[in-house]
């Protein structure tokens, strides 16, 4: 399965069965580097609701975290 499908899957899976008030949205970055204010290393998609927030980095099963994600994924950890 490409990563491409699995994003499709969750998004959809989001729109079906998402907690109410939420919102599910994809950060465009794939592609489109070279963009101004597009960065390296963001995640595929930003969850916004009432009570909580999130980033969601997609992987195929055979994907590894590139450096960037790994910066990005610290600084949420921080």
């Amino acid at each position: 399965m490409k990563e491409s499908q699995i994003h499709k899957a969750v998004v959809q899976h989001w729109e079906a069965l998402g907690l109410p008030g939420t919102l599910l949205a994809t950060i465009p970055n794939m592609g489109a580097m070279g963009q101004y204010g597009l960065t390296k290393g963001l995640p595929d998609l930003i969850v916004i609701g009432p009570r909580l927030h999130g980033y969601i980095e997609l992987k195929t099963e055979a994907g590894r975290l590139s450096q960037a994600q790994r910066h990005f994924q610290s600084l949420c950890i921080a």
